[in-house]
């Protein structure tokens, strides 16, 4: 069977808090992993936003999905 041309993308997955991709080209990037504080599933940090209140302390953190 010949495999050439088949691109696989990337994987992730999220366990204890920590989100570990392997990309396409071999590469690995671990990141931490926050929980939604609406809809209750993990995303990386760059996956959503904090919302503070008004002295700049976090009080929830939502997904982007959530937060749109």
């Amino acid at each position: 069977m010949e495999t050439a041309g088949i691109d696989m993308g990337e994987l992730t997955f999220i366990k204890d808090g920590v989100s570990t991709t392997i990309h396409d080209n071999g590469d690995v990037t671990i990141l931490k992993a926050v929980l939604c504080d609406e809809c209750k599933k993990w995303t990386t940090l760059f996956g959503g936003l904090p919302v503070r209140d008004h002295t700049g302390e976090v009080v929830m953190w939502l997904c982007a999905e959530c937060r749109s």
